[in-house]
């Protein structure tokens, strides 16, 4: 499993990452793309690499609550990793069914919500859809309502601080409840750091599975094939290709 509970491991998440997007282009010779092709996936680097930018300097804020046992700020900042999560994600099916045209104006619709649709939307079009309560939803949306539930003070969070101060009611409780305690108990704080440990396994997946369908929109020749199997995309000769390299260059070199 990925860990980014140090500044170094983040950092080294985020290098991987772009290490992964920065090949899509570099290691492929331009005459493997259609001109339209190479246009999108530019556009698409751009996008991506903002959502990322953002997940970096959450990742190292979450570090930073984290050591504090700081719940309720450490929600606030999930609820916006599981935003950019399914936005990554999203943006699979995005640039599989988009024109240039239709990639290149969304940047104008996003002002307000990535892709110019709501969470709950992406969040369905992008992951498995699950009933719950007879209503069809996502179980990461689930988790968004509910880091949005911690953001915002209710009773229910009176209930959890009492609870947390003893496990049998008493009026003495109101009496000895004050600003310094806690909201949320030890075992709630670690689900929601397990909770952000899954988000970025879904981060580290989805940037390989828009690896993957980039290099299938590329030219195929029998002289060079692709691989993406690492995540970092490289190209090489075939056996064909590479001898008729050798060859050309043979000629070059008479």
């Amino acid at each position: 499993m990925i860990k980014t509970n140090t500044s170094k491991r983040v950092n080294d998440f985020m290098d991987n990452q772009q290490n992964k997007i920065e090949s899509w282009n570099i290691n492929v010779p331009e005459i493997f793309f259609e001109n339209e092709e190479k246009q999108k996936i530019n556009v698409m680097i751009l996008i991506l690499k903002t959502i990322l930018i953002n997940t970096r300097d959450v990742l190292f804020s979450i570090n930073t609550l984290d050591r504090e046992t700081n719940t309720t700020g450490v929600s606030i900042l999930v609820k916006t990793l599981i935003e950019n999560t399914i936005d990554l994600k999203y943006s699979i099916r995005f640039y599989k069914n988009s024109s240039l045209e239709q990639i290149s104006s969304i940047i104008e619709k996003s002002e307000f919500s990535m892709f110019g649709k709501n969470v709950k939307d992406k969040s369905k079009l992008a992951f498995d859809n699950v009933k719950i309560n007879d209503k069809d939803t996502t179980l990461i949306y689930e988790n968004y309502r509910k880091m949005c539930k911690i953001a915002h003070p209710d009773f229910e969070q009176l209930y959890s601080i009492l609870r947390n101060m003893s496990k049998e009611y008493s009026p003495n409780l109101l009496l000895e409840f004050n600003l310094k305690s806690p909201i949320f108990s030890k075992s709630q704080h670690e689900m929601i750091m397990k909770l952000k440990d899954d988000l970025i396994q879904i981060i580290d997946q989805s940037i390989n599975e828009i690896g993957i369908v980039v290099t299938d929109r590329y030219i195929n020749s029998e002289d060079f094939i692709f691989d993406i199997s690492s995540g970092v995309l490289f190209s090489a000769f075939t056996d064909k290709g590479l001898k008729k390299y050798q060859n050309e260059q043979t000629v070059k070199n008479d």
